[in-house]
């Protein structure tokens, strides 16, 4: 296995480690969460208990995509060229990415909000792609 799926995988780490700390340290609500709420018009008042429950759901997907970047780094570093990384590390990412993908996606065309639909498809992408790039280098 030569290091750039290796490389390649631990971007695919890094970036949903990233998004991870949008949503633990990021405000609540994001700002296309604000602008759906709102109807896309000016500011809206979010109720305390609204503001409650998002804030937890933010922190507890954050800790879901921590957890899935530490998941996908490991394997990548310590499992190389294995089963569990050449197909373990793509099924992670698309298990992951693509409810992501779909709910932000159908969002964004039901309320001409744009969402974050693009960045986790190309994660996962990524991901599939140096899955390929180890299995056709040997």
């Amino acid at each position: 296995m030569t290091y750039l799926p290796m490389a390649l995988q631990l971007v695919v780490a890094a970036a949903v480690l990233l998004l991870s700390a949008k949503y633990l340290f990021g405000p609540v609500p994001a700002d296309y969460h604000r602008r759906i709420i709102s109807g896309n018009g000016g500011d809206t008042v979010i109720a305390d208990g609204v503001l409650k429950v998002l804030t937890a759901l933010y922190r507890a997907m954050g800790g879901a995509f921590c957890a899935t970047a530490v998941a996908v780094a490991s394997i990548a570093w310590f499992a190389p060229g294995t089963n569990l990384n050449l197909f373990g590390i793509p099924a992670i990412a698309l298990v992951a990415a693509l409810p992501t993908i779909l709910v932000a996606y159908r969002t964004e065309r039901a309320t001409g909000v744009r969402t974050p639909w693009r960045p986790p498809l190309a994660v996962a992408g990524l991901a599939v792609a140096a899955s390929l790039i180890a299995l056709a280098s040997g």
